[in-house]
């Protein structure tokens, strides 16, 4: 320190406090990648999970415009045939999937602005014909419907 001190005009003081910060900021940002790759690893499990549940409950379901369950959970909210004011209404409260809506409690979707009754009943009416519903948190694909009249057997 004394050699970096000398060289930098600096007192070996200083120099300690600079490499004290510095390497206090390294281990902030290890700890903060550490993180990001255990929600990384905690999503994929999770999404695996989803995969086993279907192919266990309903492994040859598909709809009959050929998705499988997966497809409508994360496929994008367009493809379920809500309505434009529907689709734009979820799009501004950045809700992009079936797997981010069903993630949220039913109040603070009507709390959306411009999501006004008869988009919340389209909502509704499309969540209960797939076995789904507002605030699944993680998704608990046992709810999906196995006598659900949008799937049919392949």
């Amino acid at each position: 320190m004394s050699d970096i001190a000398k060289t930098l005009l600096l007192s070996r003081e200083r120099v300690r406090q600079l490499w004290k910060r510095i390497l206090h900021k390294i281990a902030h940002a290890k700890n903060t990648i550490e993180k990001k790759d255990e929600e990384i690893a905690l999503l994929k499990q999770t999404i695996q999970n989803i995969e086993e549940k279907i192919s266990y409950d309903c492994p040859k379901k598909i709809t009959r415009d050929g998705r499988t369950p997966m497809d409508l959970l994360f496929g994008p909210i367009e493809s379920c045939g809500f309505t434009p004011r529907t689709i734009n209404g979820l799009r501004q409260a950045n809700i992009e999937t079936i797997y981010e809506l069903i993630d949220y409690p039913r109040r603070d979707i009507e709390l959306i602005p411009h999501l006004g009754k008869k988009s919340l009943n389209e909502i509704d009416l499309w969540l209960e014909m797939h076995g789904l519903d507002y605030g699944m948190h993680g998704v608990n694909t046992s709810n999906l419907k196995s006598n659900n009249p949008s799937f049919h057997n392949s």
